[in-house]
């Protein structure tokens, strides 16, 4: 019997359709027929398990399956992950742990096997947790001196900040600000002077208005704290 006698193109173009991962779209695009009807069968009883199971829970969703590799090849070599690859792993973590819980919430045969060849996601995911954020930025508190350079970090910055305010605001200088604002250029933290009096303010250049009337200037007095380890 031809494959095209039962439309299989089209039934493989729907089965894509419906994978949440690319790579299972690939292992969709490469089924083959089995060679005997005990196969055949086996795969029949797999196709009503799911129905059931599908019918009464929501159906799983495994795309982190598309970063996997990246982050088990790093792990096969004893790598280090760094945190996007971490926060892709607690993706997968999550998606694994959702799937074991759907599988073994209609406890057959077949859902038990599946279940007991995946990994128990619980212990990896909370190390990470631990680690990470949600959104893969490493956790203030992951560790002490992460914690200490966190708020060393936000105690410079509010001193910068603070600095910045009074130079503005200092009557000396009302005459050299264009506007009473403090602005960022360069990932910088800048106040915008009036170019012709540039001269009279201490301080580095990191950019001017479309107008050249306006230059951004870094002031002296805060580039020691933006040398500091910890605020870099």
């Amino acid at each position: 019997m031809s494959w095209n006698a039962i439309d299989w193109q089209i039934i493989l173009k729907h089965l894509t359709e419906l994978c949440s991962a690319e790579v299972t779209q690939d292992k969709v695009a490469d089924l083959r027929s089995f060679n005997t009807a005990s196969d055949i069968k086996k795969e029949f009883e797999k196709v009503d398990n799911f129905r059931l199971l599908l019918m009464n829970h929501p159906r799983p969703s495994m795309e982190s399956l598309d970063l996997f590799f990246t982050w088990a090849h790093r792990l096969e070599k004893a790598a280090q992950l760094k945190a996007i690859e971490l926060r892709d792993l607690r993706h997968f973590c999550i998606e694994t742990l959702a799937l074991k819980e759907t599988l073994e919430a209609n406890n057959t045969n077949i859902n038990k096997a599946l279940s007991q060849e995946l990994l128990n996601p619980e212990e990896p995911l909370s190390a990470i947790d631990q680690i990470i954020n949600s959104d893969g930025t490493i956790r203030s508190d992951a560790s002490e001196k992460l914690y200490n350079l966190y708020h060393e970090k936000n105690s410079l910055n509010k001193s910068i900040s603070n600095t910045l305010d009074s130079l503005v605001k200092k009557h000396e200088m009302e005459g050299l600000v264009q506007d009473k604002f403090v602005t960022t250029r360069e990932g910088r933290r800048v106040i915008p002077i009036k170019a012709n009096m540039q001269g009279h303010f201490e301080g580095i250049i990191h950019s001017s208005s479309q107008s050249n009337k306006t230059v951004f200037m870094e002031p002296q007095e805060v580039i020691p704290l933006k040398q500091s380890p910890s605020s870099s």
